[in-house]
């Protein structure tokens, strides 16, 4: 998988912008990463990661502390077709 997203770097640092046309099988990141060989780092409160598929199940591994909204067809993901290992708040 590739990165589809513009991307515009200063001396602070890369934002990423997502171009709302989506290729199957590419990432799109919104927002300022750190991208390194094995894995992108978020840097800031606002952003996201968008991909548009085609399988049985997509895995995410994500760490450290925060909340991740879990959207699938533009829609919080239902209980029923989320992971054991996805949390829901207030739901």
């Amino acid at each position: 998988m590739g990165l589809g997203s513009r991307m515009v770097c200063t001396k602070e640092g890369c934002e990423y912008f997502d171009p709302d046309r989506h290729t199957e099988n590419v990432i799109y990141l919104s927002g300022k990463w750190k991208q390194e060989p094995e894995y992108l780092e978020f840097e800031n409160q606002a952003g996201y990661i968008s991909v548009k598929y085609f399988a049985s199940e997509v895995n995410v591994v994500m760490e450290g502390h925060g909340t991740a909204k879990v959207l699938l067809n533009k829609k919080p993901i239902a209980k029923e077709n989320a992971g054991q290992d996805v949390s829901f708040r207030g739901r």
